[in-house]
């Protein structure tokens, strides 16, 4: 157990959200009136990227399913005026993110209704500008390595268990 603990210590840092990071500062240039989303899965991932990605002095605003509606509608104004990057998860009913120009999956959807679901707050009727949808994938081999240190601690415990 010692071994696998120390295994996820050596992970250095959070992958996915470098991999982020990387990825705006190519893309994004701070303090412009360009309009990005993140979109997430899950509110706290949600929550977790926009206190990350506001440490690193971007421009944030968060939207979850736990938003009031008021509080959905003035971040998406306040966004819409002035650009940034919009971390979302949740509805599938919400407002309309028509300044978007790019939304970034930091993971994907359980289905493909899902995906659908996202791709319907961008690509409403009227819209005009052009759009963009990127999906991050890990490709660090992190998660395979803890998974292999498992998958051996577990061995080595069934061995100690069967040997008399």
């Amino acid at each position: 157990l010692e071994g696998l603990l120390d295994s996820v210590e050596e992970l250095s840092g959070d992958v996915k959200l470098a991999c982020l990071t990387r990825y705006l500062s190519k893309t994004f240039a701070p303090g412009s009136a360009q309009h990005l989303c993140v979109w997430s899965s899950y509110a706290r991932t949600a929550r977790y990227l926009a206190s990350s990605l506001e440490q690193r002095s971007v421009r944030c605003w968060c939207l979850t399913a736990e938003s009031a509606v008021e509080e959905m509608d003035e971040t998406v104004r306040l966004f819409s005026d002035s650009g940034g990057v919009l971390v979302v998860s949740g509805p599938a009913e919400g407002p309309a993110l028509d300044p978007v120009e790019a939304c970034i999956n930091y993971d994907l959807p359980q289905n493909a209704d899902g995906f659908e679901e996202r791709w319907g707050h961008f690509d409403r009727r009227g819209r005009t500008a052009p759009f963009t949808m990127v999906i991050l994938r890990d490709t660090s081999r992190a998660l395979e390595e803890v998974e292999d240190s498992i998958d051996q601690l577990l061995k080595n415990m069934a061995q100690e268990v069967i040997s008399p």
